[in-house]
């Protein structure tokens, strides 16, 4: 209890700040710290009909498709809420998507998710996902950013930098990002974008 009682704080940029009174979070970088986190984290139960994957302080909710899916994912959405507020945290709505995978040409979702946006694509754990699960705009940013190491592995070159040395350049700086999670992607690309990889 002392740990979790009176702690206080200051702020030190070229002047200290006064010392207030800390009545919410834990110490990082404690033991107890790191406890605290993950009894914290796994009270985050939103309604049964959804799946959660949690990274860190990252949750993902995924939720089947079925008849009432409106109502399921605005449930999960309104659960979310509300346990931020119960536990004293800001949600941050800019970060906070919602994005309906249709593999199906057809959809009869909602587009309107209160205060949720509903996107086409969306970044999760550095891979572009969108809608239809067709990885194109993520092997286009994948590309894109090889190719601008690839300058500077042209530029090593020309400065007669020994090949043992631009391979560890490649493999840590080009390769790591053309093969970074394709074991998620790669299977469902078509040819058209193998090719570009």
């Amino acid at each position: 209890m002392n740990f979790m009682q009176n702690r206080q704080q200051c702020v030190r940029v070229k002047e200290k700040s006064p010392y207030a009174d800390i009545n919410v979070g834990v110490s990082q970088g404690t033991l107890a710290g790191r406890l605290f986190w993950l009894a914290f984290i796994n009270s985050y139960i939103p309604p049964s009909s959804s799946c959660n994957t949690m990274y860190a302080d990252d949750i993902t909710c995924s939720i089947p498709i079925a008849c009432s899916v409106d109502d399921q994912i605005q449930d999960t959405i309104d659960w979310g809420l509300q346990w931020s507020r119960d536990f004293k945290m800001n949600l941050n709505l800019d970060k906070t998507k919602a994005m309906l995978l249709t593999l199906g040409a057809n959809s009869n979702a909602p587009t309107v998710f209160s205060p949720v946006d509903i996107v086409d694509q969306w970044k999760f754990l550095g891979v572009i996902i969108d809608k239809y699960l067709s990885f194109s705009q993520h092997v286009e940013y994948v590309t894109e950013k090889a190719q601008k190491r690839i300058f500077s592995l042209l530029q090593l070159k020309r400065l007669s930098v020994s090949t043992e040395k631009l391979c560890l350049f490649y493999v840590a700086h080009i390769r790591s990002i053309l093969t970074y999670c394709i074991p998620a992607f790669y299977s469902m690309l078509c040819d058209n974008h193998l090719k570009s990889l």
